[in-house]
């Protein structure tokens, strides 16, 4: 296939190319006071679940410690802690004792205005009550309890999105999702979804991670969630985060200028599709007669009082802000071919048809479904390019293989991958079998092939190529497993003799996952292989 000529022209802010997983939301929730109730707790709790809940997501995140949760059963008692203790977060109920949920809220922002104030009420009339009152304006946020536990996730992450999102930006490119809703019902049904969508995205991240730190970036740098509920707020976050935006979700009808207005939606909505014509956006109202209005300026639509709304708004997602599977399309919408990763789109590349092709890189499909996977310098290379930087469909289709290969082979670069068997990359040019050290001679050829790759000795002699060959690496716990499984361990420190030993190691089987992975890697092998064994201590 021909190839295209010269470099692309980056349009996006590029980020630096490597970037630890440790600078990654830096400011976090770490200390929580709950203000509830005995009964409202229980509630809450659901028998432990909330609180199982949040330290699952924690390892899921693999971060080192979860939030400490205090609670207290009235305002009284959170008060008198506030005085000695300082919290991240404050998440009170309406009903705290003889005082209420916002005048607590007020006595909070009095001693520490920074600290962050959430109230929770179980029912509509609950906040409309406390609308009326007219003394909401001290809490920051205010949500409904709707009975489903990942709104406390919600929460955590929203306020944590909020602080580390021009850091992270920054950095390492991370993506935002905008949403645009002010019905208090609403947002507390579709941050959790929307949160839920984000983490079940990161673990299939793992796939393309090729060792552990690489995991932990990806997982860190999941996009940030951005809450508006004006029109104002809205497109000062739109325009400041636009670089980094995957999709904007807006309501109908929501305040301009202070007043409601039944058109900021669709304007908002219009004026991003001016900007960025490719760019995912949704529209959902409890208005039906919307749905024409949003196909007109080509935006999706989900009617608010659908019995699938939840469904539909999760499909949108997993569709458009490019979560899940590349699926392949024909321009009729008939599917041909699906992709789980970067190996497997590169695969696909070279079967689907021209029109399948031509109808994602008219929609930046690729760059959208990249940059969803963090893959952010990768899709900033492809983005550029449009069909008619290309003479054909065939040059476009090299291009794209290409610069998928070359970031495979980048990510190989000077690390030590773990093997996985259904994940290996035969590029890979060194793995580890096991999560063990690499022993006296494995370290060696690592660190070799480490500084061969940083300082780039491989190109500095003409045709003489300096390289370390590929190379896999059995660790020691494999060897530790080994000799557990066979009761090895105490007869390697016996009295017996040196025969006797020799003879119940060689007999001894190795693990049998550890078999599956070398008989993986050698149908990958098709030149002269050589096999060296290594102590730990031999070369210390």
């Amino acid at each position: 296939m021909p190839e295209s000529t010269g470099p692309p022209a980056i349009f996006e802010p590029t980020g630096p190319a490597e970037v630890s997983f440790e600078r990654l939301i830096p400011h976090r929730v770490r200390d929580i006071l709950v203000v509830a109730s005995a009964y409202d707790a229980f509630v809450l709790e659901e028998g432990g679940r909330l609180t199982e809940l949040i330290l699952s997501e924690y390892v899921n995140l693999n971060l080192s410690d979860g939030p400490r949760v205090t609670r207290v059963e009235s305002a009284e008692e959170g008060l008198r802690l506030v005085e000695h203790q300082r919290f991240d977060l404050i998440i009170t109920m309406a009903r705290v004792g003889s005082i209420d949920g916002t005048r607590f809220a007020a006595r909070i922002k009095e001693h520490d205005p920074s600290t962050p104030v959430v109230l929770l009420a179980f029912d509509i009339g609950e906040l409309e009550q406390i609308r009326r009152d007219g003394r909401i304006e001290e809490v920051d946020h205010t949500f409904l309890w709707t009975g489903d536990a990942r709104l406390f996730i919600a929460i955590i992450k929203l306020f944590e999105d909020r602080w580390n999102v021009d850091h992270d930006t920054d950095i390492a490119q991370v993506r935002t999702i905008l949403l645009v809703e002010d019905s208090t019902r609403f947002a507390s049904l579709y941050l959790p979804l929307l949160y839920t969508a984000l983490v079940e995205q990161t673990s299939l991240l793992l796939a393309d991670s090729v060792n552990l730190a690489n995991r932990l970036l990806r997982l860190r740098a999941r996009p940030k969630v951005l809450w508006a509920r004006n029109y104002e707020q809205a497109l000062g976050l739109y325009e400041r985060y636009r670089p980094y935006m995957l999709g904007v979700i807006s309501d109908l009808n929501f305040p301009r200028n202070g007043e409601s207005d039944p058109r900021a939606g669709l304007d908002f909505l219009a004026r991003i599709r001016t900007d960025d014509a490719t760019m995912p956006t949704l529209l959902q109202s409890s208005n039906a007669d919307a749905a024409a209005r949003a196909r007109e300026i080509g935006v999706h639509f989900i009617h608010k009082r659908s019995p699938k709304l939840l469904k539909e708004l999760r499909k949108f997602i997993e569709r458009r802000f490019g979560f899940g599977d590349f699926i392949f399309l024909d321009p009729d919408g008939h599917e041909c071919g699906r992709a789980r990763n970067l190996r497997e789109l590169e695969s696909q590349l070279l079967l689907v048809p021209d029109e399948s092709l031509r109808y994602h890189s008219m929609r930046n499909d690729f760059s959208n479904w990249l940059r969803a996977r963090t893959e952010f310098g990768l899709a900033s290379r492809i983005r550029p390019f449009q069909l008619e930087d290309f003479e054909s469909l065939d040059q476009l289709r090299a291009y794209l293989i290409r610069t998928l290969r070359d970031q495979r082979v980048e990510q190989q670069r000077g690390i030590v991958a773990d093997f996985s068997s259904p994940r290996f990359d035969e590029r890979s040019q060194f793995v580890r079998i096991g999560k063990g050290s690499l022993g006296g001679k494995g370290r060696g050829l690592a660190f070799a092939n480490a500084m061969l790759q940083h300082h780039d000795f491989g190109n500095r002699f003409g045709e003489t190529r300096i390289m370390v060959p590929r190379t896999a690496v059995i660790a020691t716990d494999v060897f530790d497993q080994f000799l557990a499984e066979n009761d090895l361990l105490d007869l390697a420190y016996s009295s017996r003799t040196d025969e006797e030993i020799s003879h119940r190691f060689v007999a001894a089987k190795l693990p049998v996952r550890v078999m599956q992975d070398l008989g993986s890697f050698l149908e990958h092998v098709d030149y002269p292989l050589a096999v060296r064994s290594s102590s730990l201590l031999e070369d210390s």
